[in-house]
């Protein structure tokens, strides 16, 4: 636990990120509600079962047709309050491995909602 830290962004990496308007848009967020996970996200996404495919999962691995909100893209805003409830409570270990770790993250985000 860091307490010094309120937020982590997670990028890809090759993206360039302007820090400034970022915080600025947390800032302005957490005026109308407490950011934990933020970003572009998607709703009643399919997972991929075409075993050709690089985001394949099996449905051993999930078997429910839809994933969860998640966010995706170039990048998502984590609170350390997320983080806390995902590892803290041991929510990470709950989650399936997924090749797709936006979905598994959106999988997390609901334990920790």
């Amino acid at each position: 636990k860091n307490p010094s830290v309120d937020y982590f962004f997670k990028t890809d990496d090759d993206c360039y990120v302007d820090v400034h308007y970022l915080e600025q848009q947390i800032s302005s967020e957490n005026e109308k509600k407490p950011v934990d996970y933020w970003g572009q996200c998607n709703e009643n996404k399919k997972p991929f079962r075409y075993s050709k495919t690089r985001w394949y999962v099996s449905y051993s691995d999930y078997p429910y047709a839809y994933y969860p909100k998640y966010c995706i893209g170039a990048g998502y805003v984590l609170s350390s309050k997320f983080l806390e409830c995902a590892v803290g409570e041991g929510h990470v270990e709950k989650v399936p491995y997924m090749t797709h770790e936006d979905g598994a993250v959106g999988l997390l985000a609901e334990r920790c909602d």
